[in-house]
């Protein structure tokens, strides 16, 4: 009675390292990590995994989104045109997801990516999704470590086990509790 009870599913993270600009890092060599982490909390709330273009405040729904640029005739369930740079930002695509309304605005997924050639402005997933991809669609790519570069954004290096975050303003983590989960 009086004591406050906390139910927490995740992995403390805590010891981050500087990274780059106010980006930190921590190698999880040393924690019980879920194989491929999902969510990152910061004190009980979700933080974003990295993402192009950024979440942004005051956006549409959801945040930043890139819309589709144009069809791939012989694929339309799996690959299409985009408009800009922000795609190839990706050095390596293991490991990068799209999240896409790829034909009526009622129907979202999030599928792996297999490719970004940047000579032809085309984003291939690895499978077929349900609808055909069509042009003027929302999207945005997430999960590579090129795409953080926001407050509140984080990315997990599965290959050499190392977590990036990039804490928003104030933040201070000394004081503070990271927690990293898979749903």
């Amino acid at each position: 009675k009086g004591e406050r009870v906390e139910l927490v599913g995740g992995v403390r993270v805590a010891d981050f390292k500087s990274f780059k600009d106010k980006i930190l890092q921590r190698d999880c060599s040393d924690l019980n990590l879920p194989a491929a982490p999902q969510q990152l909390f910061l004190d009980g709330a979700r933080e974003v995994l990295a993402r192009w273009p950024n979440k942004g405040e005051g956006e549409l729904p959801g945040g930043g989104w890139a819309f589709v640029a144009g069809q791939v005739e012989a694929e339309k369930n799996r690959s299409f045109k985009y408009n800009g740079d922000g795609p190839e930002k990706a050095a390596n695509v293991a490991g990068v997801e799209i999240s896409i309304w790829p034909n009526y605005n009622w129907w979202q997924t999030i599928a792996p990516v297999q490719a970004i050639d940047a000579a032809t402005k085309t984003i291939h997933l690895k499978d077929d999704i349900s609808y055909s991809i069509e042009v003027g669609r929302r999207y945005f790519l997430q999960n590579a470590l090129e795409f953080l570069d926001a407050p509140g954004e984080w990315f997990h290096d599965r290959k050499a086990n190392l977590l990036y975050f990039y804490p928003p303003a104030g933040t201070d983590l000394a004081k503070a509790t990271v927690e990293i989960v898979r749903l």
